[in-house]
């Protein structure tokens, strides 16, 4: 619209001036969708308030690492950048390293973490919305664009979600390090979503450090635990946590709500666990496999070797296996001729039922290999006894796995 300021009392408009007016208001009202009516004097007002609501979201057809963003359909974009101006956004394509933005075609800038570096691999996730805010000086004094906390996918993961974030010994270091698959899960409060699109690769026996890959880990260990080293025959929980500009990483703790480790990791604040490693002598991480919640050791390890009477009360005993977790046994049985039969129980602290198997009157009796699964409890805690009393009576139990809650209430 032309000035038409310069117009002096007494004088008049051209028709084509004055069109230029209703012109600039009309095309507000129908760009919101609104057919013009002189049944409501409100219009302006409703566009005003779209604008207000979607004048900042845009739309991205770049590529992974060069965000390029139009205007939604029908609405005008800005005519230049502003200091603390914010655009929203739904990406397309998981980035793989450093990420550009050009917005409306008014140039290409960087787009930082809020300390001003640059994004690492996966920290824009496809198909997540995500809001960045303009600033005059974030790329070393120079103008860019500041990433804001990333709300993955609108935090749309349902309560207690986990899926991925499989551990392994790696290939190349089995005795210190260890790998995460990709995965995505709930925080420990349900309040976040974790969200890793690319494995990562960890030390328990080095200090914390950020990122990682599998055969070029970075450190997991928290300096103020036990020294900043760990320690042997020690259960360490395995965490995932959630920088607050959206990036995943992890590490180890004994804490269940990984206070050592989130004291070295700055603005890190969300956490979920995802399983845990035994670190024993000579200083070593104890070979395992895992296929989902079920965790396997290479080589079993044995709980109870009770080669004479083992007696009729409930003999409670700790386990290998972690706290908490339902343990899966081997449990083996005899009976010698001249002691008759009897019965074998294998239970959780609680329960006061459940026979694991009788061992009939008889020369030979035994029971042989038979795997129970028991809940153990905080301690690694269970119970054992049989019904017979006298020395001729052996039980040997060992733990060949467990199954893991993995953070689930």
């Amino acid at each position: 619209m032309q000035d038409l300021n310069d117009k002096v009392t007494g004088s008049s408009l051209a028709a084509s001036e004055w069109n230029q007016v209703p012109s600039e208001l009309q095309n507000v009202i129908t760009a919101l969708g609104q057919s013009l009516t002189a049944a409501d004097l409100n219009q302006l007002g409703k566009a005003i308030a779209g604008y207000a609501g979607s004048g900042n979201a845009f739309v991205d057809g770049g590529t992974a690492n060069a965000i390029v963003l139009s205007p939604v359909t029908g609405l005008q974009a800005p005519p230049q950048y502003t200091n603390l101006q914010a655009v929203r956004f739904i990406k397309n394509g998981t980035n793989t390293g450093a990420v550009t933005v050009n917005v409306a075609g008014l140039g290409v800038l960087n787009v930082l973490d809020q300390f001003g570096a640059a994004l690492a691999s996966g920290d824009l996730q496809n198909g997540s919305r995500y809001t960045i805010e303009y600033s005059l000086t974030i790329d070393g004094g120079s103008p860019g664009f500041v990433l804001e906390k990333a709300s993955g996918l609108a935090n749309d993961l349902p309560r207690g979600y986990l899926d991925g974030y499989i551990l392994s010994n790696n290939a190349i270091d089995a005795a210190n390090d260890i790998d995460i698959a990709a995965g995505s899960a709930k925080d420990s409060t349900n309040s976040a979503d974790l969200n890793l699109s690319s494995a990562l690769g960890k030390q328990i026996d080095v200090a914390w450090a950020e990122g990682g890959t599998p055969g070029a880990p970075s450190g997991g260990f928290p300096s103020l635990l036990t020294g900043g080293s760990p320690v042997n025959d020690t259960w360490y929980r395995a965490f995932v946590i959630l920088k607050n500009t959206g990036q995943v990483d992890a590490g180890f703790d004994t804490s269940a709500n990984a206070v050592n480790l989130l004291a070295d990791a700055t603005d890190y604040a969300e956490f979920r666990q995802v399983g845990w490693i035994y670190y024993e002598a000579p200083g070593q991480i104890r070979p395992f496999f895992q296929e989902g919640d079920n965790f396997r050791l290479a080589t079993p390890v044995k709980d109870v070797d009770q080669l004479s009477n083992p007696g009729i009360t409930d003999q409670i005993f700790t386990s290998f296996a972690p706290p908490s977790s339902i343990a899966y046994m081997n449990f083996w049985g005899r009976q010698i001729p001249s002691a008759g039969g009897a019965s074998y129980y294998l239970r959780a602290l609680d329960e006061n039922t459940d026979i694991l198997a009788d061992i009939p009157t008889g020369t030979g009796s035994e029971l042989g290999s038979v795997v129970k699964y028991v809940q153990l409890d905080s301690s690694s805690q269970a119970k054992y006894r049989t019904t017979q009393s006298n020395a001729n009576t052996e039980i040997n139990i060992s733990v060949l796995g467990w199954i893991d809650k993995r953070g689930k209430s």
